[in-house]
């Protein structure tokens, strides 16, 4: 999934909605061990200076457990966003409970972005092993 995301963002794009189902296996026999990423709709144009920010309209404003902290709090998206999705789709993954958020459906956007605040700057990393989540500190 990462060297999907990393080829994407090589060409100067931005996904803008990593989510487990943008992922899918080719059909084919030959592609059945290939991984593609699928629903550009939300694709934004990097700036093409390769700064790290998007000159484009920021993505409607869909909360849920993948979506990265900048999208509760309206700030335009940047490559590590994408980032910041998949690691949530890895936490999902392979700890189903570790993400605060996951479980409890009733949390409005506010407070997810807390949660997501607290989880990166490490304060909820106590949970497990924090080189378990080294790849997400840059």
């Amino acid at each position: 999934m990462l060297n999907v995301i990393e080829q994407i963002h090589q060409l100067g794009f931005i996904h803008c909605r990593i989510r487990p189902h943008t992922f899918i296996t080719g059909l084919k026999p030959r592609e059945r061990y290939m991984l593609f990423i699928i629903n550009f709709s939300l694709a934004r144009m990097a700036n093409p200076t390769r700064a790290e920010t998007i000159i484009s309209r920021t993505p409607p404003q869909i909360f849920d457990r993948y979506a990265p902290r900048c999208q509760h709090f309206g700030l335009p998206y940047h490559r590590r966003d994408d980032l910041e999705s998949w690691f949530y789709i890895c936490c999902d993954l392979f700890h189903p409970h570790f993400l605060p958020w996951s479980s409890d459906k009733r949390l409005k956007s506010q407070q997810m972005a807390e949660l997501k605040e607290k989880l990166m700057k490490g304060e909820l990393f106590h949970r497990y092993a924090m080189e378990n989540f080294q790849i997400i500190i840059f």
